[in-house]
């Protein structure tokens, strides 16, 4: 006994959704990603406990995040499961702003110190690769020919 076509149309329609949905976009382990990690210098001295944040540029797609560490390191993770970052043009933007909560539960907001072409106004950007990148970002805090 034969099955109508349409009925074998839909069998192979549902098939195809299916294997889609299982896999995923990019497939079971996601997106291929390029690897990112480096410095952040503020006026020539590591700074600790900044945000990084890269953003792709003309495409709707989950940006790379990472803080970084005491001597200024830092390394990009796509998600809490993966290192990594799209491939492609970025935005990237720093920030210092941030809540912190003591151990009694108390909430202290921590102020922006670096200027806005930092984060808020970002004037940064990087083209990341496939494979490996090392990027070093020196910050400067104020503008040159500005007395502190």
């Amino acid at each position: 006994m034969s099955t109508p076509r349409s009925q074998r149309s839909f069998f192979y329609l549902s098939l195809i959704s299916a294997s889609t949905l299982a896999t995923g976009c990019g497939g079971a382990a996601g997106p291929e990603l390029g690897r990112l990690s480096g410095t952040v210098t503020l006026d020539g001295k590591p700074l600790a406990n900044a945000r990084i944040v890269f953003q792709p540029t003309g495409q709707l797609a989950s940006p790379s995040v990472s803080d970084t560490a005491e001597d200024g390191a830092f390394e990009l993770r796509f998600n809490r499961d993966r290192k990594g970052v799209l491939p492609g043009s970025h935005q990237i933007r720093v920030t210092t702003a941030r809540v912190v909560t003591d151990a009694s539960g108390k909430e202290t907001d921590v102020q922006e110190v670096l200027p806005a072409k930092y984060n808020a106004k970002t004037e940064l950007t990087y083209d990341v690769k496939t494979g490996s990148n090392q990027l070093d970002l020196k910050l400067e805090s104020s503008q040159p020919g500005y007395a502190r």
